[in-house]
């Protein structure tokens, strides 16, 4: 399967902001690019779905590369974007695609990590998902029985390819798995709120280009908190959810009570905005 959408291919090929070269983040690379090619992952909770901006701008039929007019403040290769009508990088005319981040179990180390997985990468997974809804409700990332993914990555930049196929035999999460993801979640680890927010574009700087505020960066210290505050009640929940039913999770329920609320249509409206295949892929 090759990913011949440009858009992606950045999605998929940019250098990761530092905060994501940690041992919490998993990079998927081939052997060309350091990587070990293949990977065994077991998707964990819910797909975070957001757009990303790319430093190039289209003007009519062609495609110009664009530098972000604060590039030198912050040299991370991409905006998030905000997704409503104040986003200073659309009003720009700056490139955007979609973009996912989701929690996994690596089998490379057991270990549980973040992953970003790009939009052609989710599309053979929802395909693979359609006809078995009634098979695996919640999704994907269920935590009841369900099956690894096995992924593929061969070549670079231009010439990436994917293979994604189901691999093994479907399974609940065990028990060693479910306390390592509460450890993990009360920690703030997994955290898939902080690498999706939006990239505000400094106050001065949208004046200077558009002569007034047109967005309003939120209170950095306030969403901080609030988040830590519900991350803590959301683990304690889990934590006695998870004593309740350490004993009857596997046996008693397909489903149990940590899985999240799985969206069918998560990936029917966030096409590549140059994709022009009319294929339909809701989950």
């Amino acid at each position: 399967m090759k990913d011949t959408k440009e858009a992606s291919r950045r999605t998929w090929n940019m250098e990761q902001p530092e905060e994501q070269q940690s041992s919490e983040w998993l990079r998927l690379r081939s052997v060309q690019e350091g990587g070990r090619s293949k990977y065994r992952l077991r998707f964990v909770g819910g797909f975070k779905s957001y757009w990303v901006h790319w430093p190039t701008v289209r003007k009519g039929k062609t495609k110009k590369d664009e530098p972000f007019p604060d590039s030198r403040a912050n040299p991370r290769f991409s905006r998030n974007c905000s997704d409503d009508a104040s986003c200073p990088w659309c009003k720009l005319g700056y490139e955007r695609s979609p973009r996912w981040v989701v929690v996994v179990i690596d089998r490379d180390d057991k270990q549980l990590k973040r992953v970003e997985l790009p939009l052609v990468v989710c599309k053979e997974i929802g395909r693979w998902y359609k006809p078995r809804v009634d098979q695996y409700p919640g999704g994907p990332g269920r935590q009841g029985e369900m099956i690894d993914f096995g992924l593929t990555v061969m070549g670079t930049r231009k010439d990436k390819e994917y293979k994604v196929k189901p691999v093994g035999k479907a399974r609940p999460l065990k028990k060693d798995e479910r306390k390592m993801l509460t450890r993990k979640k009360k920690a703030g680890e997994l955290d898939l709120k902080e690498p999706t927010r939006p990239s505000f574009m400094a106050e001065e700087l949208q004046i200077q280009l558009f002569g007034e505020v047109i967005q309003a960066a939120p209170d950095e210290q306030q969403c901080d908190e609030v988040g830590r505050l519900a991350a803590e009640l959301t683990a304690h929940q889990e934590e006695e959810n998870e004593e309740e039913n350490d004993d009857t999770a596997s046996s008693k329920s397909d489903k149990t009570p940590d899985d999240e609320h799985f969206d069918d249509d998560i990936f029917n409206n966030m096409d590549d905005e140059d994709d022009d295949d009319d294929d339909d892929f809701a989950w």
